[in-house]
């Protein structure tokens, strides 16, 4: 998310927004906030006004996509942020498609979705994986160093670099411990104290500290919960599935065990999901592999 809005603002594009693509309900409320933000003049505001008096909700969202598609035409080169899109059937209707009706633009879409880059309107994918130690120790003395602060001493930069292997290796982790800590001051030790079991006080800190520094509130435990829950709704085998490999080594599960305990194509469709919602990252990071 914030790598796109980096990008995006780069540019100096004419129009540039951000469509929150959560849910069907932020979606929508992002896309009414775009049309009112492109009417600029008393007659596009009426316009506006009279379409969300249309009791029909086909209709009014019809007409305000309309409005918003005839709107950025008149703007060429404008840029369309979709964030944490889940599926891209969700946002199939508000996304541009054809440059004749839209006009000229920019568009990335920002998801945990590894099966995103099938869809034949994604031409590019960027994957935002792990970070290696060394990029983990820069990103980190990044935020903890400034103008204002002495650099780190040798001696506390190998104690950071002991800290950030107890760290998952991406950037939203290695940032919110950064940012954490240098609000705080408190003990590396501490941290991972926190980090290793949930506490709501601990989670509305980060969360509050995260949006003051990126307007960014997801943090890893709540990716997590959604991502599980969403999984687990999917299926009612998916439940027994995450409780078994929740015993075995998350670097080495056989796939070979979890069709004896389940089907096959049932198991397939949990790896798919696994890798859907990013719990997998590839076959090979979880070595997921049939014995012979």
């Amino acid at each position: 998310t914030t790598i796109a809005r980096q990008y995006a603002h780069q540019k100096n594009a004419p129009i540039v927004w951000e469509l929150n693509a959560e849910t069907q309900a932020s979606l929508k409320e992002s896309f009414e906030s775009l049309a009112y933000m492109l009417a600029k003049t008393e007659e596009d505001q009426k316009k506006l006004k009279a379409f969300q008096e249309i009791k029909e909700q086909i209709e009014r969202e019809e007409k305000i996509t309309q409005f918003v598609k005839g709107h950025l035409k008149l703007q060429q080169n404008w840029f369309l942020i979709y964030d944490n899109v889940e599926k891209f059937a969700d946002i199939h209707k508000y996304f541009p498609q054809d440059s004749h009706a839209w006009g000229q633009g920019k568009i990335i879409l920002t998801t945990r979705d590894n099966h995103i880059e099938s869809n034949e309107y994604i031409h590019n994918v960027i994957q935002i994986g792990e970070l290696t130690p060394n990029q983990k120790l820069n990103l980190f003395l990044t935020i903890i160093e400034n103008k204002k602060t002495q650099p780190l001493a040798s001696s506390q930069r190998e104690e950071a670099k002991k800290f950030l292997e107890e760290i998952p290796p991406f950037p939203l982790d290695v940032s919110m411990a950064a940012y954490y800590l240098k609000t705080t001051n408190i003990s590396y030790q501490n941290y991972l104290i926190n980090l290793s079991y949930y506490d709501e006080d601990f989670e509305n800190v980060q969360k509050n500290i995260l949006e003051e520094v990126s307007s960014y509130n997801k943090t890893r435990y709540n990716i997590i919960a959604i991502s599980l829950k969403q999984i687990t709704n999917t299926h009612d085998e998916f439940k027994n599935l995450l409780l078994l490999i929740s015993f075995l080594d998350s670097q080495d599960i056989p796939l070979e065990l979890l069709k004896a305990y389940r089907s096959g194509p049932i198991v397939e469709n949990f790896i798919y999901n696994l890798k859907k919602y990013s719990f997998l990252v590839n076959l090979a990071f979880l070595k997921i592999k049939e014995t012979k």
